[in-house]
């Protein structure tokens, strides 16, 4: 299999001039509302290559010659480092702008809104679209508060109480279920195997800890006025 990329910033694809300069592309998938990123670097040997504006977009798919390429994101350029001797360029981008307003506190109150609603106005106020799963996107609630709350902390403890995920990718402020296998679209994930040969390096660790046989638990009776306690295996 050989690896193949493709790198647009802004809409102009510019694989063909960066292909024989890229040293690594790493894109780093995070749970929750921490911003995927991407790092690229590149060999800038004779000092050609323009450092692109911050908060630039990029866009990035990776695969292979013989399967074809997938999307991996839209990331926002965020630092650029030029170093040398040898001279190298490293440009790194988030998936979501977290130095704008996703950051700034707001009240404001939710009234008779399903998930879906309260989503949908989060991702509207920052120009992206919401994909909220669909076991949870009807969820609704009387009354919920977004007091001197950011939005970035309000969608944050709004997934902890459903048990779900929330996070900006590739234009979307997806919130679903965790660990349903599940889409924001409803549509089963497929699942991947990775066999031996495919992994690059992994740790495991096995600590020697006491196996316990029985648990004990003790509550008070009120109509007996005693404490009972409870035992299982």
């Amino acid at each position: 299999m050989t690896p193949a990329f493709s790198v647009s910033v802004d809409g102009v694809d510019i694989t063909g001039k960066v292909n024989d300069r890229l040293i690594s592309l790493t894109v780093t998938d995070n749970e929750g509302t921490k911003s995927d990123s991407c790092e690229i670097r590149l060999d800038d040997r004779d000092g050609a290559i323009s450092i692109p504006r911050k908060g630039a977009k990029m866009t990035i798919q990776m695969g292979y010659k013989q399967t074809g390429l997938q999307l991996m994101g839209q990331y926002t350029v965020d630092e650029v480092e030029v170093s040398g001797f040898p001279r190298e360029m490293r440009i790194s981008g988030a998936a979501a702008d977290l130095r704008d307003k996703m950051k700034e506190h707001r009240n404001k109150g939710y009234e008779g809104k399903t998930l879906n609603d309260i989503v949908g106005e989060v991702a509207g106020r920052h120009g992206l679209s919401a994909a909220v799963g669909p076991s949870i996107g009807s969820f609704k609630y009387d009354h919920v508060a977004q007091s001197e709350e950011s939005d970035l902390h309000f969608m944050t403890r709004l997934a902890k109480k459903h048990d779900a995920v929330a996070k900006v990718a590739n234009g979307k402020l997806v919130f679903v279920k965790r660990g349903e296998g599940l889409a924001a679209s409803g549509a089963a994930l497929g699942a991947i195997t990775i066999q031996g040969h495919e992994v690059l390096d992994y740790t495991g660790t096995f600590q020697d800890r006491p196996a316990f046989q029985k648990a004990k638990a003790s509550w008070w009776d009120r109509k007996q006025a005693k404490r009972v306690t409870e035992e299982s295996d």
